[in-house]
């Protein structure tokens, strides 16, 4: 069952309507941080800060443009502006568990040509990953210019480059989440083990802390999991739907967290600052 327009304009509205309130908090606590402790960051946490708001204001103008689009049959490349986006969230979320590798590498490496080496393989590992973000990037640009029935003229080698945008994103998605969840608990293992010589244990700030990571953490895992099961569902499912009945839900759902998701990299720049 598609979408009736009255259904369609009441989604976009609450997309608009959540993307807005997204940039402004999101903007509100960016300047904020910058302006206070922006002397004090390197220019990767500037540029994870500036990327994720230029993400925020990719999505704001994608739910504006989807708004002015409403009865246009077929627009073309009417998701491009939302793909990138994505696909910029999702770059700064892998280059910050590259950060966290070379957090691990500095505490791991006995010497300097160890942590040199190790540096080299982390740096090829994320320049791969970023090409296989590029890749799928590239092909759902090139499937928005499609409409489904013409992509089924060609094909199996239509069908064929979907199913390779999809395969890489679950590739990629589920060895970034291992790896998040990996550096996650052997970094606070090894805070626990220096505490453990000092002052004993967290203290509460540290505590509450360590649990909204958690949560923040398995929320998106949850949000990879279920993003990646529509994609492949899609595969395989003819007059496929479900991502349409529950749009609202979908785009508030990855507001918050995209909101959140900022906020916590936020909160976590002041603190190296």
């Amino acid at each position: 069952m598609s979408l009736t327009q009255e259904e369609t304009l009441a989604s976009i509205m609450i997309r608009l309507f959540s993307s807005s309130i997204l940039l402004v908090v999101y903007s509100f606590f960016a300047l904020s941080v910058l302006w206070k402790y922006g002397r004090n960051l390197d220019f990767s946490a500037w540029s994870v800060i500036i990327v994720y708001l230029v993400s925020i204001v990719i999505r704001l103008v994608f739910a504006v443009y989807d708004l002015t689009t409403i009865g246009i049959k077929d627009p073309r490349g009417i998701e491009i502006p939302n793909a990138v986006a994505g696909i910029f969230i999702l770059m700064v979320f892998y280059y910050f568990t590259y950060e966290l590798r070379l957090v691990q590498l500095k505490l791991e490496s006995s010497n300097l040509d160890q942590f040199l080496k190790k540096l080299k393989q982390a740096k090829v590992m994320l320049i791969f990953v970023f090409m296989l973000l590029t890749t799928i990037l590239s092909l759902r640009i090139w499937s928005d210019f499609f409409t489904i029935e013409e992509i089924n003229t060609v094909g199996s080698f239509g069908w064929g480059l979907i199913a390779i945008s999809v395969y890489i994103s679950l590739f990629t998605d589920v060895g970034n989440i291992f790896l998040f969840w990996f550096y996650l608990i052997y970094f606070f293992r090894k805070k626990k083990e220096f505490l453990s010589k000092t002052r004993g244990q967290f203290t509460f700030k540290e505590k509450a802390i360590i649990i909204w990571t958690y949560v923040i953490l398995f929320l998106n895992t949850i949000n990879f999991t279920f993003d990646n099961y529509l994609d492949v569902k899609f595969l395989y499912i003819e007059n496929y739907d479900f991502e349409n009945q529950w749009n609202t839900f979908l785009s508030v759902w990855f507001a918050l967290l995209i909101m959140n998701n900022g906020i916590t990299l936020l909160y976590l720049y002041k603190r190296v600052a």
